[in-house]
């Protein structure tokens, strides 16, 4: 009798460390996913610094106590429509918070071209979710004189 109830104690002391090393698992998977999101939040307020392990600390520290980076939404913006315009599509891009880029074509004009001077084949296009200070490029075809 004393045989079985070791065997069925050691059973149950081998389950509860399996359940115990479960729950250890996922908790430790929701931290890595939070720290994660700790530095692809920084990345975006800071693209290309450099992250020290003391600041990875920290973020484990706050996803531990379940604080969580505040939603990208704010730093995303939807690319404003810029094909066909000739007055200043890069005023345009810029009251959006994004860097413009001119692609200026000289000679044979594109099928696909406005008139002299307007914006065409924007790139993203109009309504794409992008970052702030995303660059938009739009090609732009002039005449000499």
């Amino acid at each position: 009798m004393s045989l079985k109830k070791k065997i069925s104690l050691t059973g149950t002391v081998i389950f509860a460390f399996s359940v115990l090393a479960a729950q250890n698992a996922v908790a430790s998977k929701k931290i890595d996913d939070c720290v994660t999101a700790w530095g692809n939040a920084y990345d975006r307020e800071r693209p290309g610094a450099i992250v020290n392990y003391q600041q990875l600390e920290e973020w484990k520290d706050w996803c531990k106590k379940g604080k969580t980076p505040k939603a990208s939404a704010g730093n995303m913006v939807a690319v404003p429509q810029i094909d066909g315009n000739c007055e200043n599509p890069d005023k345009v891009l810029k009251a959006a918070g994004l860097k413009p880029k001119r692609i200026n074509v000289h000679g044979p004009v594109d099928q696909d071209a406005a008139g002299v001077g307007c914006a065409y084949r924007q790139n993203p296009k109009a309504g794409t979710q992008v970052r702030k200070g995303s660059r938009v490029t739009y090609r732009s075809w002039w005449e000499s004189n």
